[in-house]
């Protein structure tokens, strides 16, 4: 019996394993920052080393900012990814809690 990804094609696969991972980093980035932050922030890209993060008001940015060092300290030595900037954007329009 074939697996059922047989019948996707490469762009698919590649788009459900960019799903997966866009997952796996908000499950990561939320779980590190906790609660009530963790409510006010989105993934908003990572790649090339570059983590955005999209924040929905001026107040949670200021302490998303506080905690930057620590978090990029947290994916560079947990997760061994190379990491080379972590961006804020503040956005109230862009908001889908992670």
């Amino acid at each position: 019996m074939k697996h059922i990804t047989s019948c996707f094609s490469n762009q698919l696969i590649n788009l459900c394993q960019k799903a997966y991972a866009s997952e796996k980093w908000k499950t990561v980035i939320a779980d590190f920052l906790g609660a009530p932050l963790n409510k006010h922030i989105q993934l908003g890209t990572f790649k090339s080393g570059k983590l955005v993060l999209i924040v929905d008001c001026p107040l949670w940015a200021s302490e998303l900012k506080i905690r930057l060092p620590a978090l990029r300290e947290h994916i560079r030595g947990v997760h061994r990814v190379a990491l080379n900037a972590i961006e804020h954007k503040i956005d109230p329009n862009f908001f889908k809690p992670l």
